[in-house]
C-alpha cells in the first residue's frame, strides 16, 4: 500500500520539527562556558576573523588556519554583526558559534526528513510525465516494512 504525503502534512510535519529542534538545540546555549579545545578553538577562529577584518583565510594570531573550511566562521561572523546592529559588540562569541551549529543541526534534521520521505525524489512516471517522455529516471526497490533497500538512478529536483 502506498500513500503520498499530502503538501500540507508534509508542512506540518516540519513545522513540528523545527519547533522540536528549537526547544531541544537552542534551549540553554550559553548556560555553560566553553567545554572543550574544538569549540574554543572555533570560537577563536572567527573572533581573530571578526577582529582582523580578514573574512577569507581563517587566522589564529595572524597565521592562516586553515583545518576546517570557513564556512561555519563566515556564519559566526554574520550572526555577530546582525546582533551588533541590535545591540550587541558584533564580536563573535559562544552564543554565535552554539547558534551556528544549532541552526545546521536543525537544517540537517529537515534535509533528513525532506529526502527520506520522498519529498525531493522524482518517480520514474512522474519524471517521463513532467519532461515528455525522456528526462530523469529514478527507481528504487522498497523492502516489505515500506524501507528504501537499494537505491538507482539519476535526477535529483527540488
Amino acid at each position: 500500500m502506498t500513500g503520498s504525503l499530502g503538501p500540507r502534512s508534509v508542512r506540518q510535519d516540519i513545522v513540528t520539527l523545527v519547533a522540536l529542534c528549537a526547544v531541544v538545540l537552542f534551549v540553554g546555549l550559553t548556560t555553560h562556558g566553553l567545554s572543550n579545545w574544538q569549540e574554543s578553538m572555533r570560537a577563536l577562529v572567527a573572533r581573530d576573523m571578526g577582529v582582523m577584518g580578514e573574512w577569507v583565510v581563517p587566522r589564529v594570531n595572524g597565521e592562516a588556519y586553515l583545518a576546517k573550511p570557513p564556512m561555519v566562521y563566515w556564519c559566526q561572523l554574520a550572526i555577530a554583526r546582525v546582533r551588533g546592529v541590535f545591540g550587541g559588540d558584533g564580536v563573535p562569541g559562544v552564543f554565535e558559534l552554539r547558534l551556528t551549529v544549532a541552526l545546521a543541526a536543525m537544517l540537517g534534521v529537515v534535509a533528513t526528513y525532506v529526502v527520506t520521505r520522498g519529498g525531493c525524489w522524482v518517480r520514474r512516471g512522474d519524471a517521463r510525465e513532467k519532461s515528455g517522455g525522456g528526462g530523469a529516471e529514478i527507481s528504487w526497490h522498497r523492502t516489505r516494512r515500506g524501507g528504501v533497500r537499494s537505491f538507482s538512478g539519476r535526477g535529483f529536483c527540488m
